[in-house]
């Protein structure tokens, strides 16, 4: 791993018996006092349950990094090209929850107005998951927030049309309560809402006259003309490329904007945005802030529920 910058002060290596849960909940304690930023388990066991309890106890009960590295899986890649790759992919992800930076897009090319190239653009992602009505199983949201480089810009994911009024009565009023709250009588920072769409059936191809075939958009295509509603802001974006299948475009919905985007600037600005996800070193599919969200409320609706079992 120093190969690739990150440097250990020291490389503790200690066994645990997974049969003993209070073990590791025992020693990640004594662990966080020692103001150990992150813990790495290599697991000799294949299954859910040990990588469970180790979540659990460092997300739920303690609140301390940790990262769960199956054995089978360092000892099976005899291909050194493999290794590598695989290695890469656990540093990005090391490097991340450390506070480091993977990659950087610049977002001057995005912004035409003179005026927002020297503010600080601070960007949020939203997602929700709702289980069931039961207060037993609640709804999980996550919300996670990226300082870029005095507006601030929220993406929430998974809305339906009729949520949208409530939205902007309820959400976005508590954003702008919480915003006067803070920055009391100082300058505000300007609020961008956008609303990421991924469940409905649009499909765009482009046709091949030479061979008579539909083909994949390409990365980067913006539709929002035409398809798109005559009564708001809203446009498709295929950000990433599509390995295999159809290409699945995002609906992007602007539901309030102080900031004063143009058509330009919000799309070029989101699709940047889906170059910086520290995962892949490739665009995805939506922004890195609501794919991070997302990630958030799957993985926690998987502690929360099991621990309510």
């Amino acid at each position: 791993m120093s190969k690739y910058g990150i440097r250990f002060n020291s490389s503790p290596i200690e066994k645990f018996d997974a049969a003993v849960p209070q073990t590791i909940l025992a020693r990640m304690n004594e662990l966080n006092m020692q103001e150990y930023e992150v813990i790495i388990y290599i697991l000799d066991q294949v299954g859910d349950d040990i990588s469970y309890l180790i979540k659990y106890f460092g997300n739920i009960k303690i609140g301390m990094v940790t990262h769960c590295i199956r054995f089978d899986q360092l000892v099976s890649n005899s291909d050194p090209r493999e290794m590598d790759m695989y290695i890469q992919n656990l540093v990005e992800k090391f490097n991340a929850r450390l506070r480091g930076v993977n990659q950087l897009v610049s977002l001057m090319p995005a912004l035409t107005s003179p005026s927002a190239r020297s503010d600080i653009f601070m960007f949020f992602g939203i997602d929700c998951t709702h289980i069931t009505c039961s207060h037993v199983q609640p709804s999980i949201v996550a919300v996670v927030g990226l300082k870029d480089s005095t507006n601030t810009q929220y993406a929430a994911l998974g809305l339906d049309d009729g949520s949208f009024e409530k939205v902007l009565n309820n959400e976005l009023r508590a954003i702008q309560r919480a915003c006067q709250q803070l920055y009391g009588h100082n300058q505000l920072p300007q609020l961008c809402f956008v609303v990421v769409k991924k469940r409905h059936h649009t499909r765009f191809f482009t046709w091949n006259k030479q061979s008579n075939q539909a083909n994949n958009i390409q990365p980067g295509t913006v539709i929002d003309t035409d398809m798109v509603s005559l009564n708001g802001f809203e446009f498709y974006l295929n950000s990433d490329a599509t390995i295999q299948g159809t290409s699945r475009p995002m609906l992007y919905q602007v539901l309030y904007d102080e900031i004063g985007f143009t058509s330009d600037d919000i799309q070029q600005l989101t699709y940047y945005l889906c170059h910086i996800d520290v995962r892949c070193t490739k665009a995805i599919y939506v922004p890195a802030p609501v794919h991070y969200a997302t990630l958030h409320v799957s993985h926690h609706l998987k502690l929360h529920y099991k621990s309510q079992m």
